[in-house]
């Protein structure tokens, strides 16, 4: 840009600043013209400032009483319409409330002048600030007015033209310097200010101001001095120490030695990110800088998208090995970091070329051929930028051949900002993360596996419980059915009989061992120990299956060589191991086959105990190797009922296995299919050495059938069989019995006979009304204490060994289990009333 045409800017300016203040000018004057009054409302009067004599004839120009000026001229001009409501409007009082808070108070009004209604405006205002009491009243016709206000408008308006025509002018001679004029014309729509600076005038100019960045200075101030002050305006104290020394003027020509610009990022007080430019425009002679623009604009969107840029690299940086950022309009990947470690090609790969290049070089060299295809919309930049539009992320898990076996890798894609192209892509190592995942997907699936064997196996378990249980079910209704129709033949009936109680029997151990499981599996199951003798309790089990290994014609022997007889044990839970693995030897081995029983002792480390081994071994029809390891599974069974002809419920060994865990010892078998199985089982025991002469013990526990004769038994029973069977037990024993429906009723029957009436108590625990715990209670707070300490014995459907315990705790002195058996009757009432 030349000189003169820089003059020829400076001359148009020069004349719009000339016409913009003539018309400030006239815009004063303007409020100015009219007649002046000044009134006092202190005395009430009112004097003649100025006047052209339409308002007022000189005669009436001269100090005179306010009111009385104002009626006269309403009478003597106003329009009739508006009298009443200007005399209101002008009064002293109204006046002075009108400008109590405002500077100026307005009045309209009609007159006739010269035979046609002209429209007025009556101004107030106070004559000073001190507001003493006086003020001025300037008339003015609105006509006038308008007249006026058009004349400046057309005025204005020319000065506009004016301006215009500079401003054109302007541009002409910015159009004839190509380079800035692109760079004005750029920069305007980008930054919120711009000013020119004149480095030889020293001198600044706004060219464009917005919003924030109104920077006001005085016009004639120096550039120098105006921008020492620019940080006092934009800038946070912790930047201004930078801010000033870069818009230090003295320095700029050294720091802007070319025609690049230079610029400087600061923070603003109100946290918010500028960026300000200085843009050589002008050069003497010698070269050196005499014009530049300072440009403003603001970064906070960039900074805070740099800030998420590098978080989400910072981010990456934490698993990742090696990251890249890449520029999505150039396709250049820059390095942001690299591994280190032998694996890491890819990152020479991506650091040395174009991202596209060395994405499928990588793909093609290093990625193995069956997951190349995982990269299809990731080959290209355009490809990144198609799947980041969705989502914010996108990842290829993958693997590569690394010292001649499979490794998996992950590279993710990661768009920082979504408003341009650019994106960050990183590459890690995944191989642990991927073999430990497949490894739980194998747990997953081999538990998913064993739970839907599990559920086979308890679909088949409810299969072959519903054939096993209605077989003794259905032998126990015909079998009854012909005992009715066969009742006067007393040998056939017997027959029938014990078919019907062998059928009970095996119903009675199935249902008992699917309830024995249950309480194992919960955990309810305990060891109650007692001291017995091994050779009896080992003969008492042998006689139990005397009738059976005759029916099948099996042989069976029993040999017992053990030093200790007595010995502490849970003799229930030890009886059920041994009869399960005798009773299944019996079941599975053909008629004429041959099971034997071998009991010894061995020492034990833990002093005072020994091992006991028990081996039962068969010639029966054995178990396949497939389904040996299976045979302590919950309702296993190798073959059916109906295909072995042998019922079960596949519990039978599961639970040996629990009580034998329960005890502390172990089972071990060994079967061959058609040639028998063995069993071993080894259990520890506590020997006493002071044997106990139990058989004699046992005779001296034996009771009287007198001791039962004659005794009265009151039943508390609610269903009417159950109430039935039980007296016919009693009867038989010669015992009367009286029976109470319900725990009230029970209670009630003790009440009204006297102490001593009955002599025990078989008490239901599962009433109406009152169940048999609360009524034991209520018994045992009578006051009579004969009455409140008769013996109850609990004779319940409850029969697990809780149920024992909580019949005790109500205060209960004996447990019998339903069905009941007629000598368990006998044995703990004659036990109870004997005092043994």
């Amino acid at each position: 840009m030349t000189d003169k045409n820089i003059d020829s800017l400076k001359e148009a300016n020069e004349r719009i600043a000339a016409l913009e203040k003539q018309c400030d000018l006239l815009s004063r004057i303007s409020g100015e013209v009219g007649d002046i009054f000044i009134a006092n409302i202190n005395d009430g009067t009112s004097t003649v400032i100025k006047s052209h004599g339409i308002f007022l004839p000189e005669e009436k120009q001269v100090a005179r009483k306010y009111d009385e000026t104002w009626k006269w001229y309403a009478e003597k001009y106003v329009h009739e319409d508006d009298r009443e409501t200007l005399l209101e409007a002008v009064s002293l009082e109204r006046v002075e409330r009108e400008l109590t808070d405002k500077k100026a108070y307005m009045v309209r009004y009609r007159v006739m002048e010269n035979g046609e209604m002209q429209s007025y405006r009556l101004m107030f205002r106070h004559l000073n600030d001190e507001k003493d009491g006086r003020f001025i009243m300037s008339f003015r016709s609105i006509e006038e007015i308008v007249h006026y206000e058009r004349e400046q408008q057309e005025k204005l308006e020319a000065a506009y033209c004016e301006a215009e025509a500079a401003r054109a002018e302007y541009a002409s001679i910015l159009s004839k310097e190509r380079h800035n004029f692109e760079i004005l014309g750029s920069l305007a729509g980008i930054f919120s200010a711009l000013y020119y600076v004149d480095l030889v005038e020293n001198t600044m100019q706004k060219i464009i101001s917005r919003g924030a960045f109104e920077y006001r200075y005085e016009e004639k101030e120096p550039a120098s001095e105006a921008l020492k002050r620019f940080d006092t305006y934009f800038v946070a104290p912790e930047h201004r120490a930078i801010t000033r020394t870069f818009t230090d003027l003295s320095t700029i020509c050294e720091r802007i030695p070319g025609w690049d610009d230079i610029c400087q990022d600061y923070m603003s007080p109100e946290g918010k990110w500028s960026r300000c430019h200085f843009i050589p425009i002008r050069r003497d002679e010698e070269g050196r800088l005499t014009a530049m623009l300072m440009a403003i604009r603001s970064i906070t969107s960039e900074v805070k998208a740099i800030e998420s840029q590098d978080n989400i690299i910072e981010a990456l940086a934490i698993p990742y090995a090696n990251i890249y950022g890449v520029d999505g309009e150039t396709g250049d990947a820059v390095s942001y970091r690299m591994g280190q470690t032998r694996y890491d090609m890819y990152g020479r790969k991506f650091h040395a070329g174009p991202f596209e290049a060395a994405m499928q070089d990588y793909i093609d060299n290093d990625v193995i051929p069956a997951d190349r295809g995982l990269f299809k919309n990731v080959r290209t930049i355009e490809g990144v930028n198609g799947v980041l539009s969705e989502k914010k992320t996108y990842s290829v898990t993958y693997r590569v051949e690394r010292d001649g076996r499979e490794k998996y890798f992950r590279c993710q894609f990661v768009k920082p900002n979504p408003d341009i192209s650019d994106f960050v892509v990183g590459f890690k190592d995944v191989d642990e993360e991927m073999r430990v995942q497949a490894e739980q997907e194998e747990i997953l699936k081999n538990a998913y596996e064993a739970a839907e064997a599990a559920s086979k196996a308890k679909t088949d378990f409810l299969f072959n419980m519903s054939h096993d249980i209605r077989t003794p079910m259905n032998a126990i209704m015909g079998f009854m059915e012909l005992l009715g129709s066969s009742i006067d033949d007393r040998e056939t009936a017997l027959s029938y009989i014990k078919k019907i109680r062998t059928s009970n029997e095996v119903l009675m151990s199935i249902i008992n061992n699917v309830l024995e499981m249950a309480r194992i599996e919960s955990g309810k199951e305990t060891l109650d120990e007692e001291l017995f003798n091994a050779n009896g309790f080992a003969g008492s089990l042998v006689s139990m299956f005397e009738g059976q290994l005759h029916e099948k014609k099996l042989s069976f022997e029993c040999n017992i060589d053990i030093e200790h007889e007595n010995i502490y044990a849970d003799k229930t839970k030890l009886r059920e191991i041994i009869l399960n693995l005798i009773s299944n030897a019996i079941k599975y081995t053909p008629s004429g086959g041959f099971v034997r029983a071998t009991i010894t002792e061995h020492p034990c480390e833990r002093a005072g105990y020994s091992i006991f081994r028990t081996v039962i071994e068969d010639t029966g029809i054995g178990m396949s190797k497939e389904f040996l390891p299976h045979i302590f599974d919950e309702f296993s069974r190798e073959r059916n009922a109906t295909l072995s002809r042998v019922t079960g419920t596949g519990l039978g060994m599961p639970i040996v296995k629990r009580l034998v865990e329960l005890m502390h010892g172990t089972v071990k078998v060994e079967s061959e299919l058609g040639k028998g199985t063995k069993f071993t089982i080894e259990l520890p025991h506590r020997v006493e050495t002071a044997a106990d002469d139990t058989e004699k013990t046992e005779k001296e526990n034996l009771i009287n059938a007198e001791i039962l004769r004659g005794r009265r038994i009151l039943l508390a029973e609610d269903n009417d069989l159950n109430a039935e069977i039980a007296i016919s037990f009693l009867d038989m024993d010669g015992m009367s019995v009286e029976r109470a429906e319900d725990g009230i009723i029970c209670v009630d029957m003790l009440e009204k006979h006297e102490a001593g009436y009955y002599d025990l108590i078989l008490m239901d625990i599962q009433m109406p009304n009152m169940d048999g715990y609360k009524a034991t209670q209520h018994i045992r707070r009578m006051a009579d204490p004969l009455k409140a300490n008769i013996p109850i014995v609990a004779m319940t459907a409850n029969a697990f060994e809780e149920d024992k315990q909580n019949a005790y705790a109500a205060g209960m002195n004996g447990h019998l289990a339903k069905p009941v058996d007629p000598e368990k009757i006998r044995e703990t009432i004659g036990r109870l009333l004997t005092g043994k």
